[in-house]
């Protein structure tokens, strides 16, 4: 093997697949055990070979293997100190990083491994520097007191270059492994942004869940009891639901249910919070809203909802039907401090469920307001 040998065979790599073909990767770092550091055309074709690697993986959004590429050419100029050669490294590390974050963000197993692979990046080439240090130093002591004036010039000049070096690797060093850690941090804060975004969210309409419900209708019920406005509470269920995975499939009733969410989502304010409650159940939480402007919405909704024509596989059309339950709390009025906000809030969905329940049970396709007197259907 020789390293005209070496970089032609890696020279003709033409793709990814051809990078795979011949292990790419580890050709790459034999390569380096054949450079001459005194050759000027050795170190230039590393350079327009590297370049030509990391076009073919990035063509091919193998980004990792670039950045394997990156670390392995960091490792070895800190060892085979090349300053120019190190900061090159350095800066295309960073900015494929940059690249990667800007892709997507990654999962917390792949992080956490990021971040063990970063403090063990960080504590071995610490040790090298350690080494190196300490190998200066002794160079440096070799020499006895009384004779250091006495050293020459050429040695002295040497030392202090190679001091010179040092320090700036090790600026190089702080600063490489501040950014990834920075960029780490980064990740993980996105990530947990994204999971809890998700732990509120229902995955298939994309509206609020239960969990968001609870975490936020403390809120929502003080701020209407400050400002003593009224709150409502709608309760949407899609008539004959089974009918409709029965005869049609899961998969139209899952497409029924990204489209009533769609209805039901331009029908709300902000100020409401609308939940997928249960499986063809939704719920919305009305803020400032009496109960004859819920009529009004709940109306405006059965409507929307009752004109989409659906197609099945066969390309013939069905309707749905949709009922509501409806009830209006005023909390200034019946609020305290020593309230139970679980039990307050289960009372007003257990009145909406109640009025829901009362529409199924009168004709379905109905808007139906609770009121004391329908206690009587359920019992």
């Amino acid at each position: 093997m020789s390293f005209t040998r070496i970089f032609n065979k890696l020279n003709e790599i033409r793709d990814y697949s051809n990078f795979v073909k011949i292990n790419g990767l580890e050709l790459y770092k034999t390569l380096f055990n054949y450079i001459d550091f005194y050759n000027e055309d050795q170190l230039k074709k590393i350079d327009l070979l590297s370049e030509k690697l990391e076009k073919i993986l990035f063509n091919a959004r193998k980004y990792s293997l670039a950045l394997d590429i990156y670390n392995f050419e960091i490792d070895f100029f800190q060892e085979n100190y090349t300053s120019e050669k190190l900061t090159a490294a350095y800066k295309k590390s960073m900015i494929l990083s940059t690249v990667l974050e800007s892709i997507s963000t990654r999962e917390s197993y792949e992080i956490t491994e990021d971040f063990n692979d970063l403090i063990r990046h960080f504590e071995e080439s610490n040790n090298k520097l350690q080494k190196r240090f300490q190998s200066l130093y002794n160079d440096l002591i070799f020499f006895p007191e009384k004779e250091s004036e006495k050293i020459p010039e050429k040695i002295r000049d040497l030392l202090e270059e190679n001091l010179g070096n040092l320090i700036t690797e090790n600026e190089l060093h702080s600063s490489h492994f501040i950014y990834y850690l920075k960029n780490a941090f980064n990740n993980l804060e996105k990530l947990s942004e994204k999971y809890h975004y998700q732990s509120l969210t229902d995955e298939l309409t994309g509206l609020n869940n239960r969990r968001h419900l609870y975490a936020n209708y403390p809120s929502f019920i003080h701020l209407a009891k400050r400002q003593k406005v009224p709150i409502c509470v709608m309760l949407i269920d899609v008539d004959d639901f089974k009918n409709i995975n029965d005869n049609y499939g899961h998969q139209k009733g899952d497409e029924v249910l990204i489209r009533i969410a769609e209805v039901v989502k331009n029908f709300v304010r902000k100020s409401d919070i609308t939940i997928r409650f249960g499986g063809d159940e939704f719920l919305l939480l009305m803020y400032d809203s009496s109960v004859r402007t819920a009529m009004i919405v709940a109306e405006s909704i059965r409507e929307e909802i009752n004109s989409i024509k659906f197609k099945d596989d066969n390309g013939n059309t069905f309707n749905i039907i949709i009922s509501i339950g409806i009830t209006g709390r005023k909390p200034g009025k019946e609020f305290n401090d020593d309230t139970d906000l679980d039990a307050y809030l289960e009372d007003i969905i257990k009145q909406a469920d109640i009025a829901l329940y009362h529409a199924k049970y009168d004709q379905k396709n109905k808007v139906n307001i609770y009121n004391d007197g329908l206690l009587s259907i359920i019992n």
